[in-house]
């Protein structure tokens, strides 16, 4: 719902179905991403995970942590 609300909004969405593929994804539009929105609780590799991947990539990007659930354990 968030990503069709930005979409709608005029922004560029990029989505991704967990924290691996985000990273793949972020390293293949480096320098073209202006916000990071990650939930905390995805799969595989979780936001703060995510987070700590790209910071060196583009140090002053800002990021928006979110969570829409219990983490998975």
């Amino acid at each position: 719902m968030l990503a069709r609300t930005l979409d709608y909004a005029g922004f560029r969405v990029l989505q991704a179905a967990n924290g691996e593929q985000a990273l793949q994804i972020f390293h293949r539009f480096s320098g073209r991403v202006s916000l990071v929105v990650t939930d905390i609780n995805m799969p595989v590799m979780n936001g703060f995970e995510f987070a700590r991947a790209i910071q060196p990539v583009q140090p002053a990007l800002p990021i928006l942590f979110i969570t829409g659930g219990l983490p998975q354990v």
